[in-house]
């Protein structure tokens, strides 16, 4: 009895903390799959094969540093035994008295609660070993979707002269990027191609958003109808997006949602993309974390990281 209460805390405790280490990594695994669905029509556009997803792996293939105390020290194990022990020479001791110092209900109740603690205890230890296992397998999640995320953009910007339709397209980002700002030549098109594009509304014109690894452009048209272009261009570092609600009513606010463009609590710039406006401010900050890479983003743990990226051979054994 007392084994199985103490297993089944064990275990409830066990599943929340688990739980919450997934949902981290099912959210960093949604945001690198918004990230391939944004940049699909780009490849498809380019004629480039996408890098290939990395699959992630059962937890039972990581290795799990523990061996059960009940292996070790048959049948409870060794702290249950001690405690036992402990439980066997309290009562002797007190048969001994002449004068018993705890009544039998008092003895029972301290026997139980030494040996309870020393199964809890056996149990601790068992579900950090089990954590640590699942903790190794998070970080390696995270950790493949992070490079795969790199991979994705480093494919498209990196094909920069050996893929015609990527130059062509970079050069003609470059041709407006320079109508937007006379600072614009310190940029090469080969570090100006086009990751993402799409129709904007700005205001009362039309238009549409172009994004490569560094910049967003927007190229609109001064006088709908009648011509004449607008290009607008702005630096991704240290930009901040906001989503701006339209009424919940399609009858009272027909337009797609708004997004502001601000840096350092200043809006610059306010547009409106032809749907999708979530989706694309979270395409624009992983774009942005992909431009100012950390050395220490994918160190997540000496124990784990990048296990099973670049090969089907198991992990290392931990010790």
């Amino acid at each position: 009895q007392l084994r199985r209460l103490s297993r089944e805390g064990m275990i409830v405790s066990l599943l929340k903390s688990a739980s919450e280490l997934e949902e981290y990594a099912r959210e960093a695994e949604y945001t690198c799959a918004n990230l391939i669905q944004m940049l699909r029509p780009t490849f498809d556009a380019y004629e480039i094969e996408p890098p290939a997803l990395p699959q992630p792996l059962p937890l039972t293939a990581y290795p799990l540093d523990f061996t059960s105390p009940q292996s070790s020290c048959p049948p409870w194990g060794m702290k249950v035994m001690e405690a036992l022990n402990r439980v066997s020479a309290m009562t002797s001791e007190e048969n001994t008295n002449e004068i018993p110092t705890k009544s039998s209900y008092e003895l029972g109740d301290e026997a139980i609660q030494m040996v309870l603690k020393a199964f809890q205890q056996q149990d601790d230890e068992e579900q950090g070993a089990r954590l640590g296992r699942k903790n190794v397998q998070v970080m390696d999640r995270l950790a493949k979707m992070q490079a795969h995320k790199r991979a994705s953009i480093g494919a498209i910007r990196d094909s920069y002269g050996r893929n015609l339709l990527v130059v062509q397209a970079a050069d003609e980002f470059h041709i407006k990027a320079q109508q937007a700002s006379s600072s614009a030549d310190e940029k090469s098109p080969e570090d100006q191609v086009p990751l993402y594009k799409c129709s904007v509304l700005v205001r009362s014109s039309t238009g549409t958003l172009y994004v490569t690894s560094t910049q967003i452009l927007f190229v609109t048209q001064f006088i709908p109808i009648v011509g004449g272009q607008k290009c607008t261009l702005f630096d991704l570092e240290g930009l901040e997006f906001g989503i701006q609600e339209s009424s919940s009513s399609l009858l009272m606010s027909p337009l797609p949602t708004s997004i502001s463009v601000t840096r350092g609590g200043e809006e610059l710039y306010s547009f409106r993309p032809s749907h999708g406006a979530h989706r694309l401010v979270a395409f624009l900050k992983v774009v942005q974390a992909m431009a100012n890479p950390d050395d220490e983003e994918l160190t997540f743990s000496d124990r784990g990281g990048l296990l099973y990226m670049y090969g089907d051979s198991p992990p290392p054994k931990m010790y």
